[in-house]
């Protein structure tokens, strides 16, 4: 998800209620899972997999701007997700900047951390662009927090660290998806397999 649709990023969940989450991606010490479907219709279905998703994951929960990732999945959920660990070095950091700093490949994204490109795609019907994008931010995600570590949402201080990530195969019911375990996930996921 990407906050360049317009919204100003007050952390008012309301904000975002016009926006509508067609692909959920999480990467942990386990796996790599997006989730996603290819028509509005099936929105509520995603929506209730996220829901048992997030309920069964071991916290905390890291995001590249968690104000936004809350108030989406706030929307979207109808329940606030408490994001404890916040990767912006400081609010209203650009992802595109920290990949720079921290001279983070872009791990194949097609639209070069324009998440409104993201949109665009899977509105047209370029569900493999909107996916590798998707892929993309959740490994420039987990590049920020193995090499500069986390913050708490509310302070400034940076703290260290987590272990790397070995990552799975999923699918379940209409919604596709991928989960990946694998001991060398940058070699894997980058040869990702069409799973359409």
């Amino acid at each position: 998800m990407s906050s360049t649709d317009g919204t100003r990023n007050t952390g008012d969940w309301r904000e975002y209620e016009g926006i509508q989450q067609v692909i959920f991606g999480l990467i942990n010490s386990q796996y790599l899972q997006i989730l996603w479907v290819k028509k509005k219709e099936e929105i509520s279905e995603l929506n209730d997999r996220i829901s048992s998703i997030i309920d069964n994951l071991e916290k905390p929960f890291y995001a590249f701007n968690t104000s936004f990732e809350k108030c989406v999945l706030t929307c979207q959920l109808g329940r606030s997700i408490a994001f404890e660990c916040e990767l912006q070095a400081e609010k209203f950091e650009a992802k595109y900047s920290a990949v720079r700093e921290l001279r983070i490949p872009a791990h194949g994204d097609p639209f070069n951390d324009k998440g409104l490109l993201c949109m665009y795609a899977w509105q047209a019907g370029e569900f493999d662009k909107a996916i590798a994008h998707n892929r993309a931010c959740l490994m420039k995600e987990r590049d920020i927090l193995l090499r500069r570590g986390y913050r708490k949402p509310d302070g400034l201080a940076l703290f260290t660290n987590r272990e790397k990530y070995p990552l799975i195969p999923l699918r379940k019911r209409g919604i596709k998806g991928y989960q990946f375990i694998n001991p060398n996930i940058i070699d894997f996921l980058d040869n990702l397999p069409d799973c359409s």
